[in-house]
């Protein structure tokens, strides 16, 4: 999420500026060595970082997310609640999909969980695991298959019963 720092950027630059300079002009014997070192690393580490994040075959996320972006945003309607995973980071499938809702890791939520997702607002399910697939079925909240794209399937969810809010009716919320 660089981009949400580039307001902040000239104050950055002039810290660094700044701290570049006391650094430099210090009496510790190694602090300029280490000044010069750590610019240096600059650039290295940006571009070692680089090599994985916009590397198509490998970004470090399932590049299906990458290659068909489009399509998976264009399968359910834009406000609607999502349930995504597996998503090694909690923001990167919401990020590519542009949608909202509940990102899970490893197959971690079991259909209870899935369900209460699904009663509190969830409508579709974004998986590339079938072991979750397997859970939201037995947990009857699969209604049908609306995509299949690479490794990821797009589900409608069932809809909650009115009994299944809390209460026994919806809240209004305003």
């Amino acid at each position: 999420h660089d981009y949400y720092l580039f307001p902040f950027y000239p104050l950055l630059v002039v810290a660094m500026g700044y701290g570049i300079r006391e650094f430099l002009l210090s009496k510790v014997r190694y602090a300029r060595a280490a000044t010069f070192i750590l610019l240096l690393a600059l650039p290295l580490t940006a571009w070692l970082r680089m090599q994985t994040r916009w590397n198509p075959e490998q970004p470090g996320f399932n590049p299906d997310l990458l290659i068909y972006q489009e399509e998976l945003k264009k399968a359910v309607p834009e406000d609607a609640l999502c349930i995504v995973g597996n998503d090694e980071s909690s923001y990167i499938f919401f990020y590519y999909i542009h949608k909202k809702g509940w990102a899970f890791q490893k197959d971690e939520p079991s259909p209870e969980l899935l369900e209460s997702w699904r009663n509190q607002g969830a409508a579709y399910l974004y998986s590339d695991s079938r072991e979750i697939e397997r859970r939201a079925l037995q947990a009857g909240i699969l209604d049908s298959l609306i995509l299949e794209i690479g490794s990821i399937k797009v589900y409608q969810l069932t809809h909650a019963k009115e009994s299944e809010f809390w209460g026994g009716s919806e809240i209004e919320i305003h």
